[in-house]
């Protein structure tokens, strides 16, 4: 942990950066836990983290879907799913099975978005 960057990311002194450490302060535990010097340097430098732009690409490119929507199976276009809830990355789906039976199961969203299309 490269106190200069601490103390350039929050715009703070030496005395306040060591106050927070001594008083275990929440943001400088999380920064020194998930956060590599060399990232905040980048981030200081760019404005951006590199790695997190392109998790928010790839999460802008997916199909998105919402509670209320109706997908089709790709594989059989006679199932139609009804998205009921979406937890995290997980969707809950209720559709009717050949036999006119109610089912209900929870998907992972990736999967599901391989397997279906929206309506």
């Amino acid at each position: 942990m490269d106190r200069n960057l601490y103390m350039k990311f929050f715009d703070i002194s030496i005395n306040t950066f060591y106050l927070w450490k001594k008083q275990n302060r929440p943001i400088i535990n999380f920064f020194s836990k998930y956060f590599k010097d060399s990232e905040i340097e980048e981030f200081l430098r760019t404005g951006r983290l590199e790695k997190l732009e392109s998790t928010k690409n790839e999460s802008n490119n997916k199909t998105n879907i919402t509670i209320g929507d109706t997908v089709t199976l790709k594989a059989n276009e006679s199932i139609k799913m009804n998205i009921i809830e979406i937890d995290d990355n997980t969707a809950t789906c209720v559709w009717f099975d050949s036999d006119s039976r109610l089912q209900k199961e929870q998907l992972i969203i990736d999967v599901l978005l391989k397997y279906v299309e929206n309506e």
